[in-house]
C-alpha cells in the first residue's frame, strides 16, 4: 500500500516536471532563417482599408467636408523559378484578384479591378534591376508595370526580417525594436505609411501549427512626415514563423491624421483628415512537389 502511494507521488512529481518543461520551451525560441527553394509556392494576401473624414478650411470657417473609404485587397501567388546565392532570382507572379473599392459619403460603393488581376508576369532580378514581363516576353503596359514595381520592388533582395532575426533567441515577453527600414517588409504595401519613426515588437506567446512553430508579437508601427502632416500609429498583432523567419499573419490598426496647407499665400486654406487605418496580411508557403 505505501509503495503504491510513494509509485503515485513520484509519478505526480514526474508529471509534473514534464509540464513544467514543456510550459517552458514553449516560453522561449531561437529564430531560423529558411531560404526558398526553386518550386516553392507563396500564396499572399493583402488588405487595407482607410476610412477617412475631410475638412477643408479657411480660417474659421470650414467650406466643405467628406466621408471617404477606401480599400484595397490583393491576392497573389509567386512561384520560385529558380534561385540565386541568397534569395530567388526568377519567379513567376499570378495575380488572382487586385482590386479597390471607393465609397464616398453615404454614396454606392465603386469596386474597380486593377489591370494586373487575373494576369501572370515573369520577375527577375539581376543585381539592382528588376525584369517585369508578360509570360510572352512582352513588357507590360505602363499603368500594369507601375503597380508591379510598387508589390515586388523586394523580390530577389535579402529579406531583412530574416537577416534581423536569424539565429536570435528570445523570450515571451521580450521587446525588440526593429530597423525602422522593415516596415515596408512587414506591411506589404509601400506608400501608405509616410516616413516609420518607430516599430517595436513584443514577444507574447508561440504556437503550434500545422506548418511549424509561430511567434506571435504585440507590435506598435509609429509614422510621421511632417512635410504632409501625416501621423499614423498602427497597433496589433504579428506571426512570425520561427523556423524560416517569414510573415504568416499581420493584423495592424489605428488612427491616421493628415493636416495639409494648399492654396497660393493669398488664399491658402487647410485639408484636415482624420480616420481608420487597418492594414491586414496572410501568407502561406507550400514546399517544391
Amino acid at each position: 500500500m505505501q509503495l503504491s502511494k510513494n509509485l503515485s507521488t513520484v509519478g505526480m512529481i514526474l508529471l509534473l516536471w514534464c509540464l513544467n518543461a514543456t510550459s517552458f520551451a514553449e516560453d522561449s525560441c531561437v529564430f531560423r532563417h529558411q531560404p526558398f527553394a526553386a518550386g516553392e509556392l507563396s500564396n499572399q494576401t493583402v488588405r487595407c482599408d482607410l476610412s477617412l473624414e475631410m475638412a477643408i478650411r479657411q480660417g474659421d470657417q470650414t467650406i466643405d467636408s467628406s466621408n471617404q473609404e477606401v480599400r484595397r485587397e490583393q491576392q497573389r501567388q509567386i512561384k520560385i523559378v529558380e534561385m540565386g546565392a541568397k534569395a530567388p532570382v526568377k519567379a513567376i507572379v499570378t495575380y488572382k484578384t487586385s482590386a479597390v473599392m471607393v465609397q464616398q459619403a453615404d454614396a454606392r460603393p465603386m469596386t474597380s479591378s486593377q489591370p494586373v488581376s487575373g494576369k501572370s508576369y515573369e520577375i527577375t532580378r539581376v543585381g539592382e534591376a528588376l525584369s517585369i514581363k508578360t509570360l510572352d516576353g512582352q513588357t507590360p503596359p505602363a499603368n500594369e508595370l507601375a503597380l508591379l514595381k510598387a508589390n515586388l520592388e523586394a523580390f530577389g533582395l535579402p529579406n531583412p526580417i530574416a537577416t534581423f532575426f536569424d539565429g536570435k533567441s528570445m523570450k515571451v515577453g521580450q521587446s525588440v525594436d526593429l530597423p525602422i527600414e522593415l516596415a515596408k517588409e512587414l506591411l506589404g504595401f509601400q506608400d501608405g505609411v509616410g516616413n516609420v519613426t518607430s516599430l517595436k515588437m513584443t514577444l507574447t506567446k508561440i504556437l503550434d501549427t500545422k506548418s511549424g512553430k509561430l511567434a506571435v508579437f504585440d507590435t506598435q508601427l509609429i509614422a510621421r512626415q511632417n512635410q504632409d502632416g501625416v501621423s499614423i500609429t498602427l497597433n496589433g498583432q504579428l506571426g512570425l514563423e520561427v523556423d524560416s523567419c517569414r510573415t504568416a499573419v499581420v493584423n495592424l490598426a489605428g488612427p491616421v491624421a493628415v493636416d495639409e496647407v494648399r492654396g497660393s499665400k493669398d488664399g491658402q486654406f487647410q485639408v484636415n483628415s482624420t480616420g481608420q487605418l487597418k492594414v491586414a496580411v496572410r501568407a502561406t508557403y507550400q514546399a517544391a512537389r
